[in-house]
């Protein structure tokens, strides 16, 4: 039986828990790997919040010093240019990752039609050692071929003449038959 009471009790105090750790999303993977896009988006954005603040509480009067007004240079320089790379190599290093997923996949697949043509063509190959097995099992008698254990069994069919003769044809080596003599 089950005792609801404990059950419940174990709920309430959080037992068997597991931590749920968030899982970083791609982007948050892209700017956390490369320090380089992450100061950039960090000193563009800075400086563009910095900016913001001049404007909306101080009416410009941090970025401008007397006559001058170096606000939408230092805005323009130092705050949308980093911050534009940061969010350009952000979108580069997304869309490689997209990139090596598809490659991943397409070569998964070419591995597996390999391996599927591979094994076809092993099939074939023992269908045709088969196919040839048997064709040679039924034609094991080849007529007036010698073979090298047996060939000194053999004489020329010429007659009783004790050598060979040389550029005839039509020479059909047979088996000696015993002879009681």
């Amino acid at each position: 039986m089950i005792d609801f009471t404990e059950l419940r009790n174990r709920i309430l105090s959080g037992e068997d828990e597991e931590s749920l750790e968030a899982e970083p999303s791609d982007v948050q993977k892209e700017a956390m790997h490369d320090t380089v896009t992450l100061t950039s988006l960090v000193v563009g954005g800075f400086i563009m919040g910095l900016y913001a603040v001049d404007k909306a509480k101080f009416d410009g009067q941090i970025l401008s010093s007397g006559d001058n007004d170096y606000s939408g240079i230092i805005f323009s320089l130092f705050g949308i240019l980093p911050f534009a790379y940061g969010v350009g190599r952000i979108t580069r290093g997304l869309e490689a990752t997209k990139q090596a997923e598809r490659y991943e996949r397409l070569v998964g697949e070419a591995e597996t039609l390999v391996e599927e043509m591979e094994s076809e063509l092993d099939e074939k190959d023992a269908e045709m050692e088969q196919k040839a097995a048997e064709e040679q099992a039924q034609d094991s008698y080849h007529f007036d071929f010698l073979s090298e254990s047996l060939s000194k069994d053999h004489r020329p069919s010429i007659g009783a003449l004790p050598f060979s003769p040389v550029g005839q044809e039509g020479i059909i080596y047979r088996r000696q038959e015993p002879s009681i003599w």
